[in-house]
This record gives structure tokens, C-alpha cells and sequence, in this order.
């Protein structure tokens, strides 16, 4: 590998871009995902004439180039220059047409040029040696870097396009561009392999043995089988609306349905409605799941599950237990938890309208006594 470093104005730059002479978009860098104020500040620092950090680029034997590290400040200053953003209102709130267009388009970046890479070169391994040990890249857009061609990495994003995945609602848009959605993606195929276990050494040991084409499609047909079956869960109340979108929760039911693959469909919408009735509140609107619920155990120990070290082994394994206990109930008397739980129940709603209901093999909490008040 050879390089040199250059300076190019940022008028050079914008020729490279409409030309289509230099790709911004990698397939080892992760998605543009500065915020507004992130924009603006970078277009206050030109405006100011401070200097900008190096950019790395890479020109192949046919003069074409390729970001390698700069994609978010190349865009910032393209969308800038096109009139598509202003600085912030430190410098005005300007857009480009409105300052000294000339000045702008002289400003000097400083580039490294990258040339004549050898068969043991990669400018993937490069981006991810330049990002890993900072600030600039997650775990989940370094593993896009690190790991493009492994099958794992491919599964994950096919089975993110899956339509009744997508018609859970479960991502926002930030986390979708900081590659979030696929990070928690990989989570639950890593849950389906190995089990519950820690998060982040499960993701990595399978990210760095890989998937045969074998295990590929048995984890994708898995993961559809219980993504479907949350679906027809989500049209009795979108999930999108209950506690269980987090991503803890969320864990915790995809863990159990697949666990429990042979319920019936019409039980695991009535378990469902019980889950739901424990995602509410009580008359002083206190959720009932609550790391503060001195009054039931049960509820507090799963909802500290949820946020104190959720992602070990223990507080996932922790809250299948409670689901578990919850909703698979044959005998109450060796059950603490659900115990607990109609006990609470009972102080809030009255001892009349808390019991058990027969639902296929299972003995439930009659959710009809506690809706009809």
C-alpha cells in the first residue's frame, strides 16, 4: 500500500461527486447518520476556516476514487453546497447561496491518497483498524466492516427485510442508521444457535467461526416461524404500543415462543393478553412492571431484569422464568411468582375479580374479570 497526502479544495471534491467519480458508499462503511447539529457544525467549521481532520481516499489503476474515511463530512458539505442545509445560527443560519460561494469552494481538505494496494492490502481492514479503537464506529457497523462476506452477516440483513418483522414497527429511524436494528437482529439468530447467553461474546464467536449454508437456513426458517407468530400477536394490540417492543422484553417473548413452538396460536394470544394486562398501571398510574413495585416481587425482580446488566445470561435467563411462570402455570402451589402476583393483583383490583382460568392445559389469570370492571 502507497500513499501521499494532498490537498483538494472542496470544489474538487464536489467535481468528483457529480461525476460519479468517487464512491461515498463502500459496502465496509456504515450508513450517513449525522444529526442536523452535527451537519451544522461541521459547515460552522468551514465557515470559520478552522481545518477539518484528514480524509482517506483510495484511487484504483483506472483514477477512480473511494472514501475510505470521510463519508459523513463528504456528504455534509455536498448536501451544503447544493443548498440542501445551513449552518448553525453561530455563523448566521446561512445557506451557501448567501455567502462568499467562492471562498467555500477554495477551502483546502487535507487527503490521503491511497494507491497500489498488494494482495495481503484491504481497505476494509484499514477502515476498521482507523475506527475500531475510537468513537467513530458501534459494534454493529465495525462487524459490517470486519465481517461483510460471512453467511451470519447476510443473514441478518435478509431477515431484516422480512415484511411481518417490518410490520412489528420495533426500530426508530436513528437506530435503523446507526445499524441498531441489525445489531438486535443478530442478537435473537445468535439466541437461536446457541441459546441464551451472554450478548456480546455469543455475537462475536459466531460472527468469527461463521454459519454454514446448512445452519443459514435452518436459523432463517426459525426466526420466521417466530417472527410470524409475534405478528398475529401484534394485530390483537401492535407491540409497538406495549412494553414489549424494548428490546429486553422483546427478547424475553421471542426466547419463549420459540421455546414453546407447539402451543396453539389461539392460547398464545391469551397469554399474550396476560402480558399485556401486566403492562399496565394502577390507579395512580404506577406501571405495574417496576424496578420501585415494593408490593410485588415478582414485577420488580423481572423489571430490574429488564435494566440492570439485562444483557447477561443471568437477567435474561431471570426473566424467561417469569414469563414462565406466568404463562405456563399448572400448579400454583410450588409458584412464588404468580402467587405474588394475584396476591398484588388482588389489593388493587379486589380478591372477586383476581382468579385462575383454565386456558388448554394451563391454569391462567382470567384476564375477562380483570377488563370487564
Amino acid at each position: 500500500m502507497d500513499y501521499s497526502f494532498k490537498e483538494v479544495t472542496i470544489q474538487q471534491l464536489i467535481d468528483l461527486i457529480d461525476k460519479n467519480q468517487i464512491d461515498l458508499n463502500p459496502s465496509y462503511q456504515r450508513n450517513f447518520i449525522w444529526s442536523p447539529d452535527d451537519q451544522k457544525s461541521l459547515i460552522d467549521t468551514i465557515l470559520l476556516g478552522y481545518p477539518l481532520p484528514n480524509f482517506f481516499s483510495y484511487k484504483d489503476k483506472s483514477g477512480a476514487y473511494e472514501m475510505v474515511d470521510g463519508q459523513q463530512r463528504s456528504k455534509t458539505i455536498f448536501r451544503f453546497v447544493k443548498g440542501l442545509i445551513a449552518s448553525s445560527k453561530k455563523t448566521g443560519g446561512v445557506k451557501f447561496d448567501n455567502i462568499d460561494t467562492k471562498n467555500v469552494l477554495n477551502y483546502r481538505l487535507a487527503f490521503i491518497e491511497i494507491e497500489n494496494l498488494t494482495g495481503k492490502d484491504s481497505l476494509r481492514d484499514f477502515y476498521v483498524l482507523i475506527n475500531k479503537k475510537g468513537v467513530h464506529l458501534n459494534l454493529s457497523e465495525v462487524n459490517k466492516s470486519e465481517f461483510l462476506d460471512t453467511l451470519f452477516l447476510k443473514l441478518a440483513n435478509e431477515v431484516l427485510t422480512y415484511q411481518n418483522l417490518i410490520n412489528l414497527n420495533l426500530f426508530t429511524e436513528n437506530s435503523t442508521k446507526r445499524m441498531n436494528d441489525r445489531a438486535f437482529i443478530e442478537e435473537l439468530l445468535s439466541y437461536l444457535k446457541l441459546g441464551i447467553k451472554e450478548k456480546k461474546k455469543s455475537i462475536q464467536t459466531i460472527y468469527a467461526e461463521d454459519i454454514s449454508q446448512e445452519e443459514y437456513e435452518i436459523l432463517k426458517d426459525s426466526f420466521y416461524k417466530v417472527i410470524d407468530k409475534i405478528e398475529e400477536l401484534n394485530r390483537l394490540k401492535p407491540i409497538s404500543e406495549t412494553r414489549y417492543k424494548q428490546k429486553n422484553d422483546f427478547y424475553t417473548l421471542f426466547s419463549f415462543i420459540h421455546l414453546n413452538e407447539n402451543i396453539n396460536i389461539d392460547v398464545l394470544k391469551y397469554q399474550y393478553q396476560v402480558l399485556l394486562a401486566l403492562d399496565g398501571a394502577d390507579e395512580e398510574g404506577k406501571q405495574f412492571i417496576r424496578p420501585t413495585n415494593e408490593e410485588c416481587n415478582a414485577l420488580r425482580e423481572y423489571a430490574n431484569n429488564c435494566v440492570s446488566q439485562s444483557n447477561s445470561k443471568n437477567a435474561r435467563d431471570n426473566r424467561l422464568a417469569f414469563f414462565n411462570s406466568i404463562l405456563l402455570n399448572t400448579n400454583l402451589k410450588n409458584n412464588d411468582k404468580l402467587t405474588d402476583l394475584l396476591n398484588y393483583f388482588s389489593s388493587i383490583f379486589g380478591k372477586e375479580k383476581v382468579r385462575l382460568k383454565k386456558v388448554d392445559e394451563f391454569s391462567l389469570l382470567d384476564i375477562d374479570l380483570l377488563t370487564n370492571k
